[in-house]
């Protein structure tokens, strides 16, 4: 997916551009799937809640993406230091407390 591409360095700016890109993929959701309104009101219909259908194809949001993305970062710098970059290695202290 092009939203797990640098997930971790786009994924935290602030909360309305998170909130914008996920408005795009619950429009992008409901332009796919069959029976989900794709518009704001029309008629007097509300749009059709995307919740069930990111449940139902297991599909990531994008917080969960981008919380999914920071565990799996911060499982290799607990569990495999030496896998990292050197640059990433460089500024996490070696001295930081840990949880063992």
């Amino acid at each position: 997916s092009h939203l797990t591409f640098c997930s971790l360095v786009w994924g935290f700016a602030c909360k309305s551009k998170i909130d914008s890109l996920f408005a795009c993929q619950k429009r992008g959701i409901r332009a796919v799937m069959p029976g989900y309104v794709n518009f704001f009101y029309k008629d007097g219909v509300l749009p059709a809640h995307t919740k069930p259908a990111f449940k139902q194809h297991n599909i990531l949001t994008v917080h969960g993406i981008i919380a999914r993305n920071t565990l799996i970062l911060i499982r290799k710098i607990y569990n495999f230091p030496e896998s990292l970059p050197k640059s990433v290695r460089e500024i996490i202290a070696c001295d930081a407390p840990t949880l063992r």
